[in-house]
């Protein structure tokens, strides 16, 4: 079922989409944060992705990173919680070092392998080709 599927039911009349309602609200009045009334503005870096069918994967992979953060987020402070202690919390990060780290360590392990086998045509050329997904 498509997402818009899902929400044109749970707007409808049936059982499920009362419960629903209700529930959200009951959450709503615990956490009023939890329900937002204005839409969630994307990164502005995905408007400057090519086109729309490469910013729909973009957007796609930055919504499945988010999730697993959240539910990481949700995993570390649930077992700190049931350990009696409080969640660690790291401090804020320089991502452009992290992303450089990340970059640098990347074409050290690369250009330790050989060509891959598979070619990766598709995604610029080849593990050493200078393409990727971008």
């Amino acid at each position: 079922m498509k997402v818009k599927e899902v929400v044109a039911e749970l707007r409808g009349s049936s059982v499920a989409a009362e419960q629903a309602r209700e529930a959200t609200a009951a959450v709503a009045r615990l956490v009023p944060e939890a329900v937002r009334a204005e839409r969630i503005v994307p990164p502005s870096w995905l408007a400057g992705i090519g086109s729309a069918e490469r910013r729909a994967e973009a957007l796609d992979l930055y919504t499945r990173m988010v999730f697993s953060c959240v539910v990481d987020a949700d995993y570390l402070d649930t077992a700190a919680h049931f350990a009696g202690g409080s969640p660690r919390v790291a401090g804020p990060v320089d991502m452009g070092a992290l992303w450089e780290r990340f970059r640098v360590r990347r074409e050290g392990m690369l250009a330790a392998r050989g060509v891959s086998p598979v070619g990766w045509r598709g995604c610029g050329g080849g593990v050493r080709g200078g393409g990727g997904f971008g």
